[in-house]
C-alpha cells in the first residue's frame, strides 16, 4: 500500500486531518500522529523510523510551517533520506532555497488536492532504502538532542563526514572521463572552446534550469483543463503545454535569470490572455473569463 508522511504547522492541524482521511479512502497509508510522534525521551529515532517507512513526504507548506522547527526537521530528513518531497502551497510564503526546484502542488480544496498528490505518488513510485538512509537513521538512534534545532545540526554533521580521499579521488576521475567522453564525441573541441569563452566574457549570467508553473482558472475559480499555456522566450523556441484538469502547467526552462518572456493562455471558448513574465518567477495564476456571445436582432 502507498505511504505518505504529512509535515504540517499546528494551525493546519485541521486541514491535514481532512487531507489524510481524503487520501485514506484512495487507499493512501498516511503518517501524521505528531502527538504519538514526538512522545517521550526516544522521539527523534521514532521521527526518522516514521519517514524512512513512508514512500513519500507531503510539506503542508504555509508561514507558520516555515517558522515551525519541528516541520524544518521533518523535510530535511526526508531530503537526507533522498525521499521525494511535495511542498502544498497553502500561501504566498517563499519556500526555503532547497525546496525551491521541486515541483509544487497548489492547495485549492481538500479533494482536488488529495487527487494531485495520489497522481504525483503514481509518477514517482516506491522509495527505496538506500545506505545514506540507513546512516541517518544510525544517527537518530543515538541522537542525545532533544530540541528540534539541536537535532537536525546533529544529524547534519554525520552526514556531512568528509569522504575517504581515495573514493573522492575516483569520483573525481570518473566525472572527469565521463565530460571528456561527451566533449570528444561531438567533436569540433576548439570552436566549443572559444564559444564557451566567449560566453564568459560577454554574460556575467550564467545559464540554469528552472521550474516555471502556474494555473490557469476559469470566472468561478476552478482549473480550466486543457488550456493550450505558451511561453515564449526571446531567442528560444516557444514551449507549449496543455493543462491538466486542476488547470496546472509546468514548464522547465532554460535561461539566465532575470530572463523576461512572455506567457499565453489559449481554449476555445475564452478570451486570450497575453501576460509578461520574469524567469525564474514562478506559480503564476492565470484567470480566463469566457467569450461574450454577440446577442440576435
Amino acid at each position: 500500500m502507498p505511504s505518505l508522511f504529512i509535515s504540517y504547522a499546528s494551525k493546519q492541524q485541521g486541514l491535514a486531518q481532512q487531507l489524510e482521511a481524503a487520501l485514506s479512502v484512495k487507499g493512501i497509508q498516511v503518517w501524521r500522529d505528531k502527538t504519538k510522534l514526538y512522545a517521550g525521551e526516544r522521539w527523534p529515532k521514532a521521527l526518522g523510523n516514521a519517514i524512512a517507512s513512508t514512500d513519500a513526504l507531503v510539506l503542508l507548506w504555509s508561514s507558520e510551517a516555515k517558522q515551525s522547527d519541528f516541520v524544518e526537521l521533518e523535510w530535511n530528513i526526508a531530503v537526507a533520506m533522498k525521499k521525494p518531497v511535495m511542498p502544498c502551497l497553502m500561501d504566498s510564503t517563499p519556500l526555503s532555497a532547497t525546496l525551491k526546484p521541486l515541483h509544487c502542488i497548489l492547495w485549492k480544496d481538500v479533494h482536488p488536492t488529495a487527487e494531485e498528490i495520489v497522481s504525483a505518488l503514481e509518477q514517482q513510485g516506491a522509495s527505496i532504502q538506500d545506505e545514506q538512509q540507513n546512516k541517518l537513521l544510525e544517527s537518530l538512534n543515538v541522537v542525545s538532542a532533544h530540541k528540534p534545532q539541536e537535532v537536525l545540526h546533529q544529524i547534519q554533521v554525520v552526514l556531512k563526514e568528509p569522504k575517504p580521499f581515495v573514493e573522492r579521488a575516483g569520483a573525481w576521475v570518473t566525472l572527469i572521463a565521463g565530460i571528456l567522453a561527451i566533449i570528444f564525441y561531438l567533436g569540433d573541441v576548439p570552436r566549443k572552446i572559444i564559444e564557451w569563452k566567449t560566453q564568459s566574457d560577454n554574460s556575467p549570467q550564467k545559464i540554469h534550469e528552472y521550474p516555471f508553473e502556474g494555473q490557469v482558472l476559469d470566472s468561478q475559480g476552478k482549473g480550466l483543463e486543457d488550456v493550450k499555456v505558451s511561453l515564449v522566450i526571446p531567442g528560444q523556441e516557444a514551449m507549449t503545454r496543455h493543462t491538466r484538469e486542476t488547470g496546472i502547467f509546468v514548464f522547465k526552462v532554460l535561461t539566465e535569470t532575470e530572463k523576461a518572456a512572455t506567457l499565453h493562455a489559449d481554449k476555445a471558448g475564452f478570451k486570450s490572455i497575453r501576460r509578461n513574465v520574469t524567469i525564474p518567477d514562478q506559480r503564476y495564476v492565470l484567470k480566463m473569463e469566457p467569450t461574450v456571445k454577440e446577442q440576435g436582432p
